[in-house]
């Protein structure tokens, strides 16, 4: 009798833990849609938003006009004669600055004079161009603060011995 006890007492155990199974199965069931669901959404979601994407692109892409070319090769043909005779110019005159010889051609340019017959004829910029060379000349003129003293050592200092250096600083003192 005990053995029948123990039988159905297994019997019952082996039940409760059947349920506990499929309770825990159910749940794991149940948590696995629910994720399905929530991806399913997500991927339509981020689907919806390239296609919108796309269709920016798409119009961004109508929208942008293609490039033109040159209406005119003689344009192109006097905007680079123009860079040449500005390069010729300052060829010719080196003594005048760059932002100079930009403010004479385009003073030619308004006069509708060559930059030579401007820099001739216009007593203007003549007398500025004057103005700025003798500023040049005193500026010039001025010493630097620069002090050498003209003497160098015959090795590096921190390799001479000490009567080394104490000739090298009576030379540089003008001792010597």
């Amino acid at each position: 009798m005990e053995d029948e006890k123990k039988v159905i007492d297994d019997q019952t155990v082996n039940e409760d833990k059947t349920q506990e199974n499929e309770v825990s199965d159910d749940k794991d069931l149940k948590s696995a849609l629910a994720q399905k669901e929530h991806f399913r959404d997500k991927f339509e979601k981020l689907e919806e938003e390239a296609k919108e994407h796309r269709a920016q692109v798409e119009t961004a892409k109508e929208e942008v006009p293609e490039p033109q070319a040159p209406k005119d090769a003689n344009s192109d043909i006097s905007a680079l004669q123009e860079k040449l005779s500005r390069i010729e110019f300052a060829q010719k005159h080196p003594e005048i600055s760059s932002g100079d010889i930009e403010q004479i051609f385009d003073l030619a340019n308004m006069n509708k004079k060559s930059p030579d017959e401007i820099l001739e004829k216009n007593d203007m910029v003549k007398t500025y161009l004057e103005k700025k060379a003798d500023e040049n000349k005193v500026a010039n003129a001025t010493p630097d603060n620069i002090r050498s003293g003209g003497v160098t050592p015959d090795k590096p200092i921190t390799e001479m011995s000490r009567d080394e250096h104490r000739e090298y600083a009576e030379k540089l003192m003008g001792q010597s």
